[in-house]
């Protein structure tokens, strides 16, 4: 693993060298940097930064963190307000999943 960390590490200094000095938002780049870490433990293998099944994996890992970051909201909320909140949410969040599961068949 240290190996795949180190190759990674490699491949985003030379993207953060492309920006010339250029100011940019630093989340565009380590995400994938990270997923590619995920994605080299769970396939044996990293997805190059501009490939879609890999920024299909980043857009389920934002989403999934942002779920998170609301389960702490709505555990100090009524038990009713929860359902709620899942029950709109859980269409389109159910799709996004059902594709990232499609990237493990």
């Amino acid at each position: 693993m240290e190996d795949h960390i180190t190759q990674e590490i490699n491949y985003l200094t030379k993207e953060i060298d492309r920006t010339n000095g250029e100011a940019f938002n630093i989340h565009t780049l380590l995400t994938p940097s990270m997923s590619n870490n995920i994605c080299a433990l769970v396939f044996g293998h990293r997805f190059e930064y501009n490939d879609p099944r890999r920024t299909l994996l980043d857009q389920a890992l934002d989403t999934a963190s942002s779920l998170f970051s609301q389960i702490g909201i709505l555990a100090l909320s009524p038990p009713w307000v929860g359902k709620i909140i899942f029950r709109l949410g859980a269409v389109g969040n159910f799709r996004k999943f059902a594709a990232v599961l499609h990237l493990f068949q």
